[in-house]
């Protein structure tokens, strides 16, 4: 399971080489030069699949921070997952 930092709207994975891999697993996130940027939609569904684990949440505490921010959140992960 690879580490990830929340940054407000993103999840960080600074681990470049496990970031590369969940990248060219599936094609989450945004591969930069350093880091893999993953949306809070994308996060919770790796959360929820134990790819990765965020420091001080569970899966139901960070939905519920993603609600906060969007408060359509659980609609559009719900379609997310549909289509994931």
């Amino acid at each position: 399971m690879v580490e990830a930092v929340l940054s407000e709207n993103r999840a960080v994975i600074w681990d470049r080489e496990k970031a590369k891999d969940i990248y060219e697993e599936n094609f989450f996130g945004k591969l930069r030069e350093d880091r893999l940027e993953l949306s809070l939609i994308e996060a919770s569904y790796l959360l929820e699949k134990k790819k990765i684990k965020i420091k001080d949440y569970t899966l139901k505490k960070f939905i519920a921070y993603c609600e906060k921010i969007d408060s359509r959140f659980g609609f559009r992960y719900a379609v997310y997952k549909d289509l994931r």
